[in-house]
């Protein structure tokens, strides 16, 4: 009796041991359970990202030929003049303007065509120092027209000041004093070419 006493005590031992063993591996188990959703998760996550990234890489490279499509298309709209172009013509088209707004103009070639970089590329620049003397509207109506002159034509400084200058004559007996206003300009202007 002693012996099925502890028999039946070692069973119900057992049985304890095993259901808290049990207990703690389907625990475990549903954790691991758990755990695998959300490396699944983790997974189709890391997918669709690499998906959107390689669509995003495919949408840049298509813009940037959209892009170089509209840089061409803005060029063949508005080209820029040509390296060739002797500087004299340039000279010779700014005079003519001037001489359509009444002012006097002055030109100064720094140098002929030089290269400079820039943050688009190499560029050929012709730099010119203009002195345009007029009236102060006959001056902005010149330089108005001569940023239209040509589509690549930068007005890198312009300074203007006006000159009083007097003319005395004799009339008879009255001395008579004029007052003249000119107006006088000196603009750099640089041509880009490439």
């Amino acid at each position: 009796m002693r012996l099925n006493f502890i028999l039946v005590a070692v069973i119900i031992a057992a049985l304890i041991a095993s259901g808290f063993f049990i207990f703690r591996y389907f625990n475990k188990s549903s954790k691991i359970e758990e755990l695998e959703v959300q490396i699944a998760t983790s997974n189709k996550q890391i997918q669709e990202l690499t998906l959107s990234s390689e669509t995003l890489a495919k949408e840049i490279v298509d813009l940037r030929i959209i892009q170089t499509t509209l840089q061409d298309a803005i060029m063949a709209e508005n080209p820029s003049i040509s390296v060739n172009t002797n500087p004299n013509e340039v000279i010779r088209n700014i005079m003519e303007l001037g001489l359509k707004h009444r002012t006097s103009v002055i030109p100064l070639l720094n140098s002929g065509w030089t290269e400079e970089r820039a943050s688009q590329g190499d560029y050929q620049v012709l730099r010119l120092n203009l002195t345009v003397g007029s009236s102060e509207d006959s001056i902005i109506n010149f330089v108005n027209d001569l940023q239209d002159l040509y589509p690549t034509l930068v007005i890198e400084s312009l300074r203007i000041r006006t000159l009083i200058t007097t003319n005395t004559s004799d009339s008879g007996t009255l001395n008579e004093t004029a007052i003249d206003d000119i107006t006088q300009s000196i603009i750099n202007i640089a041509i880009y070419s490439r």
